[in-house]
């Protein structure tokens, strides 16, 4: 399946969501790049100096730098299953360690979201993460955003940074954006409550 790009909010072109799951056949996707704009490619990081195009012309596992997670911005339980899974994309050399670190997390929602519509979709998101399909894993985990702050406000559960993400090591391999260190966060992938 190959997708096609989308005008972003400034004009530019942007891959769909879907842009980095597996294609079939061997048709190109081309995404444009700001000055200074990093790219994750295969657990490669790459900034560009200018404006620029690239082109792949095989399947990639790529993030664009506005749809990765902060750790500033990992204020919620499911938030930070969705930070885990963002660092199996990014990190793919220390995939066993972070899975770990994902199956911990998992069953850490299992039991606080318990009788919740979330889980099944937590089912689901594991079923993602065990055959592989970390991307499809990833936007599945942040179309649960807004039911997940429904959950927690009738729960009065609070969001708050949920500290153990803040790993040293973590933070280097993630540096914050410069327009994100003056703002408040946003969402992850762009766009309120996605």
């Amino acid at each position: 399946m190959t997708t096609p790009d989308r005008p972003s909010e400034n004009g530019t072109k942007r891959p769909n969501d879907n842009a980095s799951a597996p294609r079939e056949g061997n048709k190109p996707i081309r995404i444009s790049l700001r000055a200074g704009e990093r790219i994750f490619v295969n657990g490669a990081v790459l900034r560009v100096n200018k404006k620029t195009s690239i082109e792949f012309l095989n399947n990639v596992v790529f993030l664009l730098e506005q749809h990765v997670m902060q750790p500033e911005q990992v204020t919620t339980p499911l938030k930070k299953l969705y930070f885990i899974i963002q660092r199996l994309l990014i990190e793919p050399a220390n995939g066993f360690t972070i899975r770990q670190d994902y199956y911990r997390q998992h069953l850490r929602l299992l039991d606080l979201y318990r009788d919740s519509d979330l889980e099944p979709e937590l089912a689901g998101i594991r079923t993602l993460i065990n055959t592989g399909r970390n991307f499809e894993a990833l936007k599945k985990v942040r179309g649960l955003f807004a039911r997940e702050a429904e959950i927690m406000r009738e729960r009065g559960i609070p969001e708050e940074p949920q500290s153990e993400v803040m790993d040293e090591d973590v933070t280097d391999l993630v540096p914050p954006r410069p327009d994100r260190q003056q703002q408040g966060p946003k969402s992850a992938m762009g766009g309120e409550g996605s």
